[in-house]
Formats: structure tokens, sequence, C-alpha cells
């Protein structure tokens, strides 16, 4: 079947004004190819901008600021612990010193009661005092007299090794835990 050319004219031009309607209730005007074109290079380059200020600005961010304020709580943390350590160690030295002069006073307070129990037992023997000064002579002998309190007082050599010892290996903990 062979149409004419009025025919087909007018075939195209319903087809025309069918897209000229739907066109204008999507509300969206033809684009040539030229501007369709021009959008595409267009849109490329800004999104390149744009990505690499995104990166830039984070990298920036990461650098001075996130990357700083980790090492300084880093150190922080590493001071604290450090205190502590050091802090646990003079308590633990002052703990020493209090019970070494505790348990000398506690031994002289004994040997000091039982030289009073032994006087007071013997009481009718004329040498009460020799034969009880005889029997706590060497206990007394062996309590020091010297013993210091104090916080800073001198401690046997093995005691101060060994708080010197475990203060160190906490310090080195620390360090560990705590890196520079």
């Amino acid at each position: 079947m062979a149409f004419s050319a009025k025919e087909i004219r007018a075939v195209q031009q319903k087809r025309a004004a069918a897209l000229a309607t739907s066109a204008n209730e999507t509300h969206t005007e033809p684009v040539s190819a030229e501007a369709h074109a021009a959008r595409i290079s267009y849109l490329p380059s800004w999104v390149l901008i744009g990505s690499v200020l995104i990166v830039a600005f984070s990298v920036s961010y990461y650098y001075m600021i996130f990357l700083p304020k980790a090492k300084r709580m880093q150190e922080a943390l590493l001071y604290s612990c450090l205190s502590k350590a050091e802090k646990s160690y003079e308590e633990e030295w002052a703990a020493k010193c209090k019970s070494r002069a505790d348990a000398a006073t506690e031994a002289t307070s004994s040997v000091t009661s039982g030289m009073k129990k032994c006087l007071s037992e013997m009481y009718d023997n004329p040498n009460r005092f020799e034969l009880c000064l005889g029997l706590f002579a060497d206990v007394a002998k062996e309590i020091p007299t010297d013993v210091d309190a104090s916080a800073n007082c001198t401690l046997p050599r093995e005691v101060a090794s060994w708080l010197n010892d475990e203060v160190k290996e906490v310090r080195d903990m620390c360090f560990k835990l705590f890196p520079r």
C-alpha cells in the first residue's frame, strides 16, 4: 500500500504535535546538540575541582588538626602513666619505711614489756636484773634503734633494689604503651 506525500506529511505533523505536547507537559525544552555537549564538558571540570578541594581539605585537616591532637593526647597519657608510676613508687617506699619503723617500735615495746614482766616475776631474786637483762639482751641487740619513719628513710639494699626494679618495669611499660 502506497501513501501519498500528503498523507505522509499529515502523519509527520501529528507526530511533531504529539512530541511538542509531551514536551510541554514535562516542562522540558528541546536542547540543541551543541548546548548538550557544552553542559557535559562543563560538568566534569566542576566535579574535578570539587573533588580536589575535598581531598585537599581532608589532608589538611588530618595533618594540621588530627595528628597534633592525637600526639598531644598520647603525650598526656604517657605523662600520666609515668606520674602514677612515680607516685606509686614513692608511696611504696614510704609504706616500707613506716612498716620498718612500726616493726622496730613493736619489737622494742615487746622487749620492754617482756623485761618488765621478767622483773616483776622474779621479785624475790636479788640478781633478777642481771637475769632478765641476760634473757633479753640478745633480742634487744637485734632491734634497730635508728629506724627512720619518714618517707625518705634509708631502706635495706635488697628492699630498695626491689622497689627500684619495680618502678623501672612500670616506666618501661608506660613507654611501650604510649611510644613517643
